[in-house]
């Protein structure tokens, strides 16, 4: 119990999605019923990934993923599969590459909106009557906003 905040990533996939469900339910539920004085965590949202919005199967179960969560509890941010995100460990990234400055985008919303939450459950306890709006990179479009375009890495990793 290292972590004041979990992130539920659930392939948008049926056995996912209640892998999902089993790791609430069975997993962290139980550490807060059994260990309430030392687990103080809460669980910052659902993240959807590899969605292929062309596939209907899995457009239905983000649906019913929001319908169970709420969509308050599900990550606005989408991370879509993207074949380029499967090579960023074999070829490096770039932010002159134009595949590549669209994920950095997509992860910039990610790191804000999880900000964001994390902000509302300090100041309010929970993410009820949560919104975000992207601000780097839309997924759904596929399209990297103005201000994706204008990311810059500024230092240097230690």
């Amino acid at each position: 119990m290292a972590s004041d905040y979990i992130i539920a990533v659930q392939e948008v996939r049926k056995m996912a999605m209640e892998g999902t469900s089993n790791f609430i339910g069975k997993y962290l539920q139980p550490m807060l019923d059994n260990f309430p004085e030392e687990a103080h965590f809460q669980v910052a949202g659902v993240l959807p990934a590899l969605l292929t919005s062309h596939k209907k199967r899995q457009i239905e179960n983000y649906r019913e993923t929001v319908e169970v969560y709420g969509r308050d509890n599900v990550f606005h941010t989408i991370i879509k599969n993207h074949d380029r995100l499967e090579n960023f460990g074999e070829d490096g990234v770039s932010l002159e590459d134009y595949n590549d400055r669209k994920m950095f985008g997509l992860f910039a919303d990610l790191f804000c909106e999880l900000e964001a939450r994390i902000s509302s459950f300090e100041k309010t306890g929970d993410v009820e009557n949560f919104t975000y709006q992207s601000k780097y990179f839309d997924a759904l479009e596929n399209i990297t906003l103005p201000l994706g375009k204008e990311i810059e890495i500024n230092g240097v990793a230690e």
